[in-house]
């Protein structure tokens, strides 16, 4: 396995993925992501990424999302379980919490100009390398989870 440097990443994201602005790297913390895929990550027992090249930030152009198969790419997450439910709520995704010990967060700029022509703010997005993930936990489906939230006080809208 090939070991992505996070500042490897970093660069690279700056210089070829003019899409993705205001690139930081994390440490140690804890996203969200939303998937149609959860069998194969279930059944492999470890997630896989999306390949690390100029088109990276384009995971999220069609509502049905293509399976991620590189042990060397990156996981799209978000720092907000709310805004994430809120993502996944329209395939009903399963939403897994993941804890990594590095990452990227960038602002995808579609993403920003679309929640600031209806006065909403978006988090950054987080590219975790896929061997940066220690462990990951299965929440369950978007609507499941928002049901119970709400039931609880929590609003995820």
């Amino acid at each position: 396995m090939k070991i992505v440097k996070i500042e490897t990443l970093l660069n690279f994201i700056k210089s070829k993925v003019p899409n993705l602005t205001d690139p930081e790297i994390i440490n140690s913390a804890t996203g969200y992501h939303y998937t149609m895929h959860s069998g194969c990550i279930e059944q492999m027992g470890k997630f896989l990424g999306r390949s690390i090249d100029g088109d990276m930030d384009r995971s999220q152009h069609s509502l049905e999302s293509v399976k991620a198969t590189d042990e060397n790419g990156v996981v799209s997450a978000y720092p907000d379980l709310a805004h994430t439910i809120a993502e996944g709520k329209y395939n009903d995704c399963h939403i897994y919490e993941i804890k990594f010990s590095e990452a990227i967060a960038a602002y995808h700029q579609q993403e920003v100009q679309l929640a600031k022509s209806i006065g909403i703010d978006v988090p950054k997005t987080l590219f975790i390398p896929a061997q940066c993930i220690s462990s990951f936990k299965l929440l369950g489906r978007a609507s499941e989870i928002k049901k119970t939230s709400e039931k609880n006080g929590i609003n995820v809208e």
